[in-house]
């Protein structure tokens, strides 16, 4: 299935010498003949200026689609923490009761220990 112009995605944006990170974006363009979707990253700090990438099919997740998975608790994700847009693994502490809810993650990694909410829009189940 194309994703369509638009959509907000989670793409992992690759580039030389740095890791691999799953960026909130949108489409801009699916092409067919690579396989690829042009995105764009969604932070608003870029503003106007924000870069565009190159993006294989397969390093694009569709948040719209992939949010409707529930991942229970215990389970891993890949989830935007919370004042950003970029996306890192958590563990479920607790799933949404409701469709509204947020889910409760702690995010690996993170000193505190703290428990963050994030909107379910925002989770999908963690792909190593």
């Amino acid at each position: 299935m194309v994703v369509p112009r638009g959509q907000q995605v989670a793409a992992k944006i690759i580039q030389p010498e740095q890791d691999p990170s799953w960026q909130l974006a949108s489409v801009m363009e699916y092409i067919s003949a690579t396989q690829k979707y042009r995105v764009k990253d969604d932070d608003p700090a870029e503003g106007q200026f924000a870069p565009e990438y190159l993006v294989p099919a397969k390093n694009v997740i569709w948040l719209s689609e992939a949010s409707n998975i529930i991942t229970h608790k215990g389970g891993e994700v890949l989830a935007m923490y919370p004042d950003c847009t970029i996306f890192y693994k958590a563990t479920v502490v607790a799933e949404p009761p409701t469709r509204v809810d947020k889910y409760q993650l702690f995010f690996d990694g993170e000193a505190t220990g703290q428990v963050r909410p994030v909107d379910r829009c925002y989770v999908f189940p963690w792909m190593p």
